[in-house]
């Protein structure tokens, strides 16, 4: 066979850290996780941890949203998480990222991160699944409308519990083609 040439030459990864992310509070995905304490005098919070358990076995820890429908402010600049190279062999080994957000000074409660792709057809030509203009500190973001975005929710109730640092571990194991994120807030 002719050598075919891959069009998208590698993908990048991108995550920052946000607030006012209120999206959780306007969708129904809010509303099981959130508890119900106590209702008409009896204690619920045997029934809260039931369901909260159920959602950490079953719900993902990174969600696609359409943030261009819900405006968040950016707490940290954006990093970049992992890197591919589609013209290159598929690594054998778990491939293995950390990045750090640090003095972010947030709440908890309606904070996260999230996370967008850009694909580099060429070193001049990329395609950006998320924000369309630079993002600076504590303005709304202008979304792709076009695409979703991944977002991992802080769950809080309380506003206040202060968010500083939080750190993101990415996995991304070859064989399955999955990536999977571990979340550790200070």
């Amino acid at each position: 066979y002719p050598k075919l040439e891959i069009v998208v030459g590698s993908g990048r990864i991108f995550g920052f850290s946000c607030w006012q992310l209120w999206i959780h509070e306007n969708f129904s995905g809010f509303f099981y996780r959130a508890p119900l304490k106590s209702v008409e005098g009896f204690n619920l919070k045997h029934f809260d941890d039931i369901i909260m358990d159920a959602c950490d076995i079953s719900d993902a820890e990174v969600e696609p949203q359409p943030l261009w429908e819900y405006p968040c402010r950016a707490q940290s600049r954006p990093l970049p998480l992992i890197t591919f190279q589609f013209n290159e062999k598929i690594p054998e080994k778990i491939v293995q990222t950390t990045q750090k957000f640090q003095d972010l000074q947030m709440n908890k409660r309606g904070s996260g991160v999230v996370f967008w792709m850009d694909w580099y057809l060429t070193d001049q030509d990329v395609i950006c699944t998320g924000p369309v203009q630079p993002i600076e500190a504590h303005a709304n973001i202008a979304w792709n409308m076009h695409h979703k975005q991944g977002v991992h929710f802080f769950v809080e109730q309380s506003e206040n519990v202060k968010i500083k640092n939080v750190s993101v571990d990415l996995n991304f194991e070859p064989t399955e083609g999955e990536i999977s994120f571990r979340f550790q807030v200070e």
